[in-house]
């Protein structure tokens, strides 16, 4: 069973609305996959085949989560910390937290979210946009 933060980065991220690998691993449609692992050859120089493109969220299992979001330094600073999202840690806002929330296009909007609505709001919210824009995908596709 998926716990309702898997698809929270701790970065301030949401998979399903923000990420654009984790929505291509699960979109039904082998168009998008195909597009998506050609923008991740180009940008790693490596041979991906999309029929295996997947992820399972940022707090997913690290079997399932896509190569780059495994490795990644917030994620698994805010996972030794025992955080669900780095403005709960003592060392938030760390170096970096400021270098990644000055290169984001998502994480500074979603953080000021986050502290407006709640956590738990925020990402009802959230699972809602990412429903609306799966439907609209899915309906374009037809």
């Amino acid at each position: 069973m998926k716990s309702k933060y898997q698809l929270l980065g701790r970065c301030g991220l949401f998979c399903g609305t923000d990420c654009e690998v984790y929505r291509a691993a699960h979109s039904k449609d082998i168009q998008v996959k195909k597009r998506m692992t050609e923008v991740l050859e180009q940008e790693l120089r490596i041979k991906l085949d999309p029929y295996s493109l997947q992820c399972e969220g940022c707090q997913g299992s690290e079997e399932k989560m896509w190569f780059e979001c495994r490795i990644c330094l917030i994620r698994r600073c805010g996972k030794s910390h025992g955080v669900k999202i780095c403005t709960e840690c003592s060392h938030y806002p760390c170096p970096v937290m400021e270098l990644w929330l000055y290169e984001s296009n998502y994480s500074p909007k979603n953080l000021r979210e986050i502290s407006e609505l709640g956590l738990d709001r925020w990402i009802n919210k959230k699972s809602d946009e990412m429903i609306t824009k799966a439907e609209q995908v899915n309906q374009s596709a037809d």
